[in-house]
């Protein structure tokens, strides 16, 4: 299962330069800066750690510091500039206003690493339902039924609570397979595609090639989900070797209007 810690770095970091950006804002001297970092680091770890479900608290002050310290504003209005910031994405990170607005992003992301298991190893780590639950990467997959009148259909349940439907649209194990899934949680619904090939490379290494696609999200989703690196695949959270080998990138397509 993935380090939680590794999951929030980016909310760390932002946690951490908006602390020093607060203390800029307010005109306190230099050698407050430090403080102020130290700060945001801490409140941003302890929450990781003991609250992750309220991490979103530290992003939007974040946001809203870092945002006012590049405008020129004298440092009278810095704070209540910072304030409006922090308000503006509070309204942008939250759900129930963010889904009003008529544009939907699709974002792509792949990842590659070089796996220190057999591909039947990886193979039931990394596809739900592949394996016993607690095989399962993220430690999260609570069980699994599969459809009795699609047997390329499953229902997965999650300790958290979310529920998924999973379609395999193609899948030779342990080499590749192709499926779409649908989530169901505080968010909503969440489609997502993704393709998974695995080489093998030995007895105990393989080639691993993971490709997802998210559709249809909201544009406070999608910077939720990447303050919170939600696009990893997974191939991180397994023995692997160390870059180069192991590489991820991924992108956002040019926004668009939401279907009607």
């Amino acid at each position: 299962m993935r380090d939680p810690l590794n999951r929030h770095r980016r909310r760390i970091a932002l946690a951490t330069l908006g602390g020093a950006n607060i203390v800029v804002l307010g005109g306190a001297p230099f050698w407050a800066v430090p403080g102020g970092a130290i700060a945001g680091l801490v409140l941003a770890v302890t929450l990781a750690r003991h609250r992750p479900d309220l991490g979103w608290l530290t992003d939007a002050p974040a946001l809203g510091c870092v945002c006012a310290a590049f405008l020129p504003a004298p440092t009278a209005v810095a704070l209540p500039l910072a304030l409006g910031m922090t308000g503006l994405w509070a309204a942008v990170l939250d759900r129930g206003w963010s889904d009003r607005l008529p544009w939907r992003l699709i974002r792509r992301s792949q990842a590659t690493a070089t796996l220190l298991m057999p591909a039947s190893a990886a193979w039931a780590a990394l596809v739900p339902g592949a394996g016993h639950p607690d095989d399962y990467w993220t430690g999260r997959l609570h069980d699994y039924n599969r459809d009795p009148d699609d047997p390329e259909t499953f229902y997965l349940t999650f300790s958290d609570g979310r529920e998924a439907v999973l379609s395999f649209i193609e899948a030779i194990a342990p080499h590749g397979c192709r499926y779409q899934v649908e989530t169901m949680g505080p968010e909503g619904v969440r489609t997502r595609m993704v393709q998974l090939s695995l080489t093998s490379l030995g007895p105990d290494r393989c080639r691993a090639v993971s490709r997802i696609e998210d559709r249809e999200m909201a544009l406070g989703l999608a910077l939720r989900d990447w303050i919170e690196d939600r696009d990893d695949h997974g191939l991180s959270a397994l023995p692997h070797l160390p870059a180069p080998q192991g590489a991820r990138r991924a992108g956002l397509l040019p926004l668009r209007r939401a279907a009607r």
